[in-house]
């Protein structure tokens, strides 16, 4: 008896609208192609295919390059809230023991 084997899914096959859209949602939210490949349940192989004509709009790992953060040095009002913040924790002993420590301003 002979065994059958799988057909193989072929590259030049086109996406179903349901891979396509599966796959563009994967890609613009910053998935590897391995990740939307597995996403959309079609192979990276047929991805690359698709990525030259069918989806040829969409950009490939750009969507984790738009999450930098962006850090604004703090207000001196932001720092002095802060600063009040962080001291109301303070026993009266750390307030005690900070004086004795202080070694005075550096330089």
């Amino acid at each position: 008896m002979t065994q059958r084997r799988k057909p193989a899914i072929s590259a030049k096959r086109p996406l179903t609208p349901r891979e396509e859209r599966t796959l563009r949602e994967a890609l613009v939210s910053g998935a590897t192609r391995v990740e939307a490949a597995a996403a959309a349940g079609i192979t990276r192989q047929l991805l690359d295919t698709r990525l030259r004509d069918q989806l040829a709009d969409v950009r490939v790992g750009q969507g984790r390059r738009e999450q930098r953060r962006v850090y604004v040095d703090p207000t001196p009002e932001e720092i002095e809230k802060r600063k009040l913040e962080v001291q109301a924790l303070w026993t009266d002993a750390d307030r005690e023991e900070r004086r004795l420590n202080f070694s005075g301003p550096l330089g």
